[in-house]
């Protein structure tokens, strides 16, 4: 009889704690299942807690409304299924897409439908950025555009000077900055029409993304010498100070997230969030183990909700908690390569175990 009481003390004990954990949404980051297909993913966008875009390769857009709980496919009006590498939206309506080829997509109804706006010829778009739903600009190898008709028209802004830029934030209607693979930071003031090399970083610097919280405070993430590392500015991009220096090698930083001037989440390679609660002052870094994917972009809204996308293959990670408020969960596998896998599975952090359902 007691052997039969202690077992169903177990099991109970068990079941309560399944299911804390199964409704624990808040626990860190967790999973989300993506459209079926096969694709990557390479940018994301979100615009609130519960409308999120990602794109990728194959010209694929996906979009949730209702935080991440349901993903559909979304046309981006692409006839040639070329990859695209960065979204951007204003506002709930108009919204942006581009990627290989220069092609740029507008769309003014929240990405129901998407209309092809231009195309670069052979140069990449691979970042772009509004400060509101008429004001932007779009960056590649040797490439800045800039449209003030909400992308109807494009004019070409590139200098003269050979900038194989990463990534780009538009803070007005005047100010932008953008970064380039060789540790280059540039900024205008006058729409374009001059840049200003702010460059501090030493050689070998390589920058992939930049974001701004507001017109003064922004930071920028890359690599140096395979290290990752984020620079960061307070003066609206005049001036730049190391903020993150990864002494752990291979650790590229991909994307950079600022919903304020003071939450940061940056992602990339080999797996690695980083994250900081003041600024860039102190950090914390995490590894989620998952598999063989890679981390490719981050978006937040806010300082507690955040989306992280990847490939290798595709994935979407959520947080609602900023991502470090309390332990974070490490999922073993993704759920693309569980099918055959239990219900509960078991994650680590930092040594302790923890349960959680799969979707």
């Amino acid at each position: 009889m007691s052997e039969f009481k202690s077992i169903t003390r177990f099991f109970f004990f068990t079941v309560q704690i399944y299911f804390c954990i199964c409704n624990a949404s808040a626990q860190g980051w967790e999973w989300q299942q993506p459209p079926t297909g096969d694709y990557a993913l390479m940018g994301v966008f979100m615009l609130d807690e519960d409308i999120v875009y990602a794109v990728g390769s194959s010209s694929i857009i996906i979009k949730t409304t209702n935080g991440g709980l349901n993903w559909r496919v979304i046309s981006s009006g692409f006839p040639t299924g070329d990859p695209l590498y960065t979204v951007d939206f204003a506002d709930a309506n108009n919204g942006w897409v581009a990627g290989a080829s220069g092609i740029i997509s507008h769309t003014t109804d929240g990405g129901n439908s998407w209309v092809r706006k231009m195309g670069a010829g052979s140069t990449n778009v691979n970042a772009l950025s509004f400060c509101d739903s008429s004001t932007g600009m779009a960056v590649g190898y040797d490439l800045i555009l800039r449209t003030t008709d909400g992308g109807a028209t494009w004019i070409n802004k590139t200098p003269a000077t050979h900038y194989y830029l990463e990534g780009v934030a538009v803070i007005d209607t005047s100010t932008a900055v953008a970064v380039d693979y060789q540790g280059t930071i540039i900024r205008t003031t006058d729409g374009g029409t001059t840049w200003v090399d702010k460059s501090t970083m030493p050689v070998p610097t390589m920058f992939l993304s930049v974001s701004f919280s507001d017109a003064r405070h922004g930071a920028a993430s890359g690599q140096y010498d395979g290290d990752g590392i984020i620079a960061a500015t307070t003066d609206g991009g005049e001036t730049w100070t190391m903020k993150y220096h990864d002494t752990l090698r291979y650790r590229y930083l991909e994307s950079i997230s600022c919903p304020d001037s003071l939450h940061w989440t940056a992602v990339g390679y080999g797996k690695h969030v980083i994250h900081t609660t003041n600024g860039g002052s102190n950090w914390l870094s995490d590894t989620l183990n998952i598999g063989y994917s890679m981390m490719t972009c981050v978006s937040f809204c806010d300082s507690l909700n955040g989306t992280i996308a990847g490939l290798g293959p595709k994935f979407i990670l959520r947080t609602q908690n900023g991502g470090s408020a309390s332990p974070r969960i490490r999922p073993c596998y993704p759920p693309d390569k569980a099918v055959n896998q239990p219900a509960v599975v078991a994650l680590r952090w930092l040594g302790s175990s923890r349960l959680l359902k799969k979707a």
